[in-house]
């Protein structure tokens, strides 16, 4: 923008808000410029600033949509978290030239919050498409795109699925395939959107010692921890692209934090590593700064991520926290404490009461509001996964895991599930949840990352599964991860289809099963079906990569059934 018209721009902006925009905005401040260390600093206008994290959206309604970026202040600064840069521009356009702006506005980037900016973009259309960007002075961000939810009559709706992005493990080649996509009306990402590790666990070597360098190599326990993975992770150029292709819906799983997380601890937070209070509160302060997500009111329930979204007449997304908010500790088969007893204990929650009263309610309204789908947002499967004997295909290799292996295959044959981390580990607690489906929805298809692997369900609940035919009361689809390794990585095998068929076969609920490959999920909404596809990525250790098809399954409305395409 010339500095005439940004000028006059500026002066527009300043008298639509009260005139509280000072014009000296635009004038150079050289002093500003030096690299010399500026002390007390508070209130500072026409910083050089990169954007160095791109642009990205979010939390799209109807009629707005929530934009974010973050300014990197070209200073030698020592005490960041004082300095406010003053009018910091930004606008939403029909067109990418800006010369259709519906809204704009001025505000500022604190050091409190590092530098991140977010702002709830209002006054928009439905279902349209719109172009984004912020500005300090003369220096402008990259350009978004983004897009509103439906009102009213809705014939189709289509979205990725997402999870499981582990920078150290490979490239973000997943979201290069989705950013080049024009059809999508936004993406669902299910957690691990970061890992916490030091750069020598649960990477690639490899990878690491060359261009996947982590930051901080150690790992993230205190608020600068988790801030600087964060941007470590979003100065990924594919990262970038896909967020400033597509609004982001999100919710965390455990890595934001610490493995295994629930809500008063995890197995990845140990001894020596401070209050897991404290801990819990930098992860999740850092996830709301980076994150294009709609921030509960001040002072009200900062953890609360669950909420809900409406696609017009054609469906509803419901947004689960099956992780933090109201889940107990976790059982373990090495504490000798799992068993069909403690798995049907009904005291012990995932959801929480105050949360599963709210599902149930969502549920409810979208179902009088005769809406044909219910969409289920979360990060575990629901569906029932125990192990199959795979003995005579592991690959002899000793990977250093035979006893775990050998373990699993043991818990399978005495027909218990492999993961207490899952809804199998709180059995009772799922079969309310397949009730509220059944007795509260129209047709629910279910949504989970975590495990890295492909996946489609039809879930039954234990009280049906005796009958000849059982009927299903939800479908559920298993999105593979962006980059983290899958079943293969610990349950190496000689023949993966074999092992995959296995695992169909020892579980009623399965019906597809992929444990080899990374990708991502598509899903499409119409009235009266569904469909869904599978993506997959071949080469997330290289920068050249192989994208293909996988298979394709179709839900009709009111069977809660699967077809293959």
């Amino acid at each position: 923008m010339p500095s005439n018209n940004r000028r006059l721009f500026l002066t527009r902006v300043a008298q639509f808000i009260g005139g509280s925009i000072a014009l000296t905005a635009c004038t150079s401040n050289t002093s500003l410029r030096s690299s010399k260390a500026i002390k007390d600093i508070t209130r500072v206008k026409n910083v050089p600033v990169d954007f160095k994290e791109g642009v990205a959206s979010g939390d799209p309604y109807a009629d707005r949509v929530i934009l974010w970026t973050r300014l990197t202040p070209r200073l030698a600064i020592q005490n960041k978290s004082a300095l406010i840069l003053e009018n910091v521009v930004w606008q939403i356009s029909i067109d990418a030239n800006f010369t259709a702006i519906v809204n704009q506005g001025v505000t500022t980037a604190s050091g409190a919050n590092n530098f991140c900016v977010k702002v709830d973009a209002a006054g928009l259309q439905p279902a349209t498409r719109y172009f984004y960007r912020f500005m300090l002075g003369e220096q402008s961000s990259p350009v978004g795109r983004t897009k509103t939810l439906p009102v009213g009559e809705t014939k189709e709706a289509r979205f990725a699925v997402v999870s499981c992005s582990n920078y150290g493990h490979g490239y973000f080649h997943v979201y290069n395939d989705i950013a080049a996509r024009k059809d999508l009306d936004f993406v669902l990402h299910l957690g691990d959107y970061i890992y916490e590790y030091q750069d020598n666990i649960y990477s690639d070597p490899k990878l690491v010692a060359g261009d996947r360098a982590l930051e901080p190599t150690h790992e993230t326990i205190t608020l600068d921890d988790y801030r600087a993975r964060y941007q470590c992770y979003r100065g990924d150029k594919d990262l970038q692209a896909v967020h400033a292709s597509h609004p982001f819906i999100v919710v965390w799983d455990d890595h934001e934090l610490a493995n295994d997380a629930w809500i008063d601890g995890a197995q990845g937070h140990q001894q020596g590593e401070g209050e897991w209070s404290h801990r819990k509160v930098a992860a999740m302060r850092a996830f709301r700064e980076f994150m294009p997500i709609r921030d509960p009111e001040s002072g009200s329930k900062p953890l609360q991520i669950y909420r809900q979204f409406d696609i017009g007449n054609l469906a509803s997304l419901i947004m689960l926290d099956t992780r933090l908010i109201g889940r107990d500790e976790q059982l373990n088969y090495r504490n000798n404490n799992v068993d069909k007893e403690s798995l049907e204990d009904s005291s012990r929650n995932l959801l929480g009461t105050e949360q599963e009263e709210w599902l149930v309610r969502k549920l409810t309204e979208s179902k009088s509001a005769n809406q044909p789908w219910q969409i289920i947002g979360q990060q575990l499967l629901t569906g029932r996964v125990c192990m199959p004997d795979v003995t005579d295909i592991i690959d002899p290799v000793d990977h250093g895991q035979r006893n775990f292996q050998n373990d699993l295959i043991e818990i399978g044959k005495q027909d218990l599930p492999m993961n207490m981390d899952a809804w199998d580990g709180y059995n009772a607690a799922k079969q309310r949840l397949l009730n509220h489906y059944k007795i509260h929805a129209n047709n629910v298809i279910s949504l989970a990352g975590d495990t890295h692997n492909s996946w489609a369900f039809e879930l039954i609940r234990d009280e049906d599964r005796l009958c000849e035919s059982p009927l299903a009361v939800a479908v559920e689809f298993g999105t593979p991860s962006v980059s983290s390794p899958g079943m293969e990585s610990w349950f190496p095998t000689s023949d993966h289809a074999e092992s995959a068929k296995r695992m169909i076969n020892k579980n009623q609920e399965l019906i597809f099963h992929d444990n080899s490959q990374r990708g991502w999920l598509e899903l499409k909404l119409r009235q009266k079906q569904a469909q869904s596809y599978f993506h997959y990525i071949a080469g997330v250790k290289t920068k050249a990569y192989r994208a293909s098809g996988g298979p394709k399954f179709i839900v009709d409305a009111g069977t809660s059934k699967l077809k293959v395409e």
